[in-house]
């Protein structure tokens, strides 16, 4: 959010109309902007599936970084307009800031048709990471009162560091970093949430998101638009709503979209960037920020007696070496695509030969 209203705001060009910064790296924003250049505001807040839908609108056109025309304000703005000192631009994003914050609206406008993402921007989905990317010292799912689902406890630390190494040589060598990597309307791996829980596995004891954050046109008076101002109009008049869009999922209930990391391609369990409240806390609103994990069944024979219709550990790596092999080549793979650096290749693999999977 910060770092795109720095953007926007025109901070990255200095009192001679020098570029500031060559290169930015934006994580986990959504679409969100700031709501910080307004009187009496509090920048580091921002609406929620349940909570300030139509109080905040850290959602306010523009919210993509090409020049376009917003269909239901008819505002004409983009994030990045000023050529001559606009930055390289990396955005990432996990699953749940499609959820939480409609990080679709990066690549669609008020109409749901496509927008284009200038040849300055990467736009790059974490696939099935909750916000923030789970803790590197916790190797197995948490739990949280509030939520429903076992909580996801994959970490991205390894794919911000090869992105980062990635941006380095954009902005210092001109090496082209790789494209991006993003759900789309254009290819299907951009879809609407009825379309989502239609294609979601049926897993046994598992919550099913039902909701996602959404935002509509704020009116907040005269004295407020795209760059911040005065609210004279509280709460404020709620106009025509943007449609917010989420990443498809495959049979497994995993992103095919974006960068997909080894715990995505070499799969324990169905990863999602999203969980629901659990009962008495609101159920069955979006839990927040927080992802889920929901294991695969060991065998066949557990799998069946679930009703689970997800393949089981044995059916799809048949024992421990199997699993590994799968781990190594999900490796090489990432880092041919320079989403893994070696050195974190190297130890998804020695994490896998130590684990006790199908021992």
């Amino acid at each position: 959010m910060y770092l795109r209203d720095y953007l926007y705001l025109g901070f990255n060009e200095d009192e001679e109309n020098r570029q500031v910064f060559d290169a930015v790296n934006i994580q986990i924003p959504g679409s969100h902007r700031l709501f910080a250049n307004v009187a009496f505001a509090d920048p580091n807040t921002y609406s929620r599936h349940d909570d300030r839908r139509h109080f905040l609108s850290t959602s306010y056109p523009p919210m993509q970084f090409a020049v376009v025309t917003d269909p239901l304000s008819g505002i004409r703005d983009g994030i990045l307009k000023r050529p001559e000192t606009d930055p390289l631009v990396f955005q990432t994003d996990t699953e749940n800031e499609f959820y939480a914050m409609k990080a679709s609206l990066n690549v669609h406008d008020g109409l749901g048709r496509p927008v284009f993402v200038p040849d300055n921007v990467r736009l790059y989905l974490l696939s099935n990471y909750q916000h923030a990317g789970g803790n590197p010292d916790l190797a197995v799912p948490g739990s949280s009162d509030l939520c429903a689902n076992p909580t996801n406890p994959n970490y991205n630390g390894p794919t911000f560091r090869a992105l980062l190494t990635a941006l380095d040589a954009w902005a210092d060598r001109g090496v082209a970093p790789p494209p991006s990597r993003y759900p789309r309307l254009e290819d299907g791996t951009l879809v609407s949430l009825d379309e989502y829980r239609a294609g979601f596995p049926r897993i046994p004891g598992a919550a099913i998101v039902e909701g996602l954050s959404e935002v509509s046109l704020l009116d907040f008076g005269p004295g407020f638009g795209s760059t911040g101002g005065f609210l004279t109009r509280l709460p404020p008049g709620v106009g025509p709503a943007y449609p917010v869009l989420v990443p498809s999922a495959d049979a497994d209930g995993l992103n095919p979209s974006g960068i997909r990391p080894v715990e995505v391609r070499a799969p324990l369990g169905t990863n999602v960037g999203w969980n629901v409240r659990a009962a008495g806390r609101r159920a069955p609103n979006l839990c927040g920020l927080t992802g889920s994990f929901l294991p695969f069944a060991e065998t066949r024979a557990e799998r069946e007696a679930r009703g689970d219709p997800r393949l089981s550990l044995q059916e799809r790596y048949g024992d421990h070496r199997g699993y590994v092999d799968a781990v190594r080549r999900a490796a090489d793979e990432l880092v041919r695509e320079r989403f893994l650096l070696p050195g974190d290749a190297e130890r998804y693999v020695q994490s896998a030969e130590a684990s006790d999977v199908l021992r």
